[in-house]
């Protein structure tokens, strides 16, 4: 029995031949994307059970062939290719065999197109977001289809190129907010300019100085006598007296501290000023001196 076959591609653009024995054939292609392409095609088995397929390749005659279908009456089918290489020229050609023989299109080619560039992606997370005052947080960054990475502001070493793959950096001794920002490059352009900020709390209040002073005794000394001055400060690291009799540095302690002022000759203020992180403190104490007591010595002397 002679069965004609006829095998129709069927697309945007018509392509015809000739198969032997006089089969009669039209082909075509549509590609899809850069890395695949459907093919679609329309047989004719005239009651005959009949295989079609399609053969393809970047060579020609082409080496690979897609799976056969089986078909009984007029009938489209498609298949669809893939892992293509961008940017390349193939060859194809629609096939079909039944009892009365084999008919072979009419090879031709196409081009894939090459694949969009992805444009590069970047994003950043800081862990954790806010930290205690002069505490640490460590800022990770997440490239997509970047080749360079460079980051600005931040902190501890943050600024200059970075990673184009995921990667972390940690920052130390963080005492204020701070914001750090990244930039990727790829083939595919420049990413928009990312950014997070890490806050920082406030610092811990420092408490301010105290000090105490006390004179003993410390009233109605008498003129030329002697007083005791002892003194403490908390939170302090220096103590300064500024008075007539008693000057200079003095020992800051939360222990006493003790020290006698001799040959007072008149009333005073004793003051003592001690200075640490919180600022300043100062305490004084007055004492009284007596007047001086002048004594007279009268010698007689026996006239004529």
């Amino acid at each position: 029995m002679n069965t004609r076959i006829k095998l129709l591609i069927v697309g945007t653009i018509a392509l015809f031949g000739f198969f032997t024995g006089g089969n009669m054939v039209s082909a075509q292609t549509v590609v899809a994307h850069c890395d695949t392409a459907t093919m679609t095609g329309t047989v004719y088995p005239n009651g005959s059970r009949t295989e079609a397929w399609f053969d393809w390749g970047a060579t020609t005659p082409p080496s690979f062939h897609t799976a056969h279908y089986t078909f009984y009456s007029t009938s489209s089918y498609n298949d669809t290719i893939t892992g293509l290489t961008p940017s390349t020229r193939y060859y194809y050609r629609a096939m079909a065999q039944n009892a009365g023989g084999l008919a072979t299109g009419q090879t031709k080619d196409f081009y894939t197109p090459a694949c969009p560039v992805a444009a590069p992606t970047v994003t950043l997370s800081a862990n954790p977001m806010t930290v205690p005052y002069n505490g640490t947080s460590t800022i990770t960054w997440y490239p997509n289809n970047a080749t360079s990475c460079n980051a600005t502001g931040g902190s501890d070493g943050w600024t200059g190129p970075r990673s184009s793959t995921q990667s972390s950096f940690t920052t130390t001794g963080l005492k204020s907010n701070t914001t750090f920002y990244i930039t990727c490059k790829g083939d595919g352009g420049t990413t928009p300019q990312q950014s997070i900020t890490v806050n920082v709390d406030n610092p811990p209040s420092t408490p301010k100085p105290t000090v105490s002073l006390s004179a003993f005794p410390k009233n109605n000394i008498v003129y030329g006598g002697s007083t005791t001055l002892t003194w403490s400060s908390t939170n302090a690291t220096s103590c300064y007296a500024s008075s007539g009799s008693w000057s200079g540095n003095k020992t800051a302690s939360t222990s006493q501290t003790t020290e006698r002022i001799n040959n007072l000759t008149y009333s005073q203020t004793f003051t003592l000023t001690c200075t640490g992180a919180g600022g300043d403190a100062s305490a004084s104490d007055y004492v009284t001196v007596g007047s001086q007591i002048l004594t007279y010595t009268v010698t007689a002397t026996a006239g004529n």
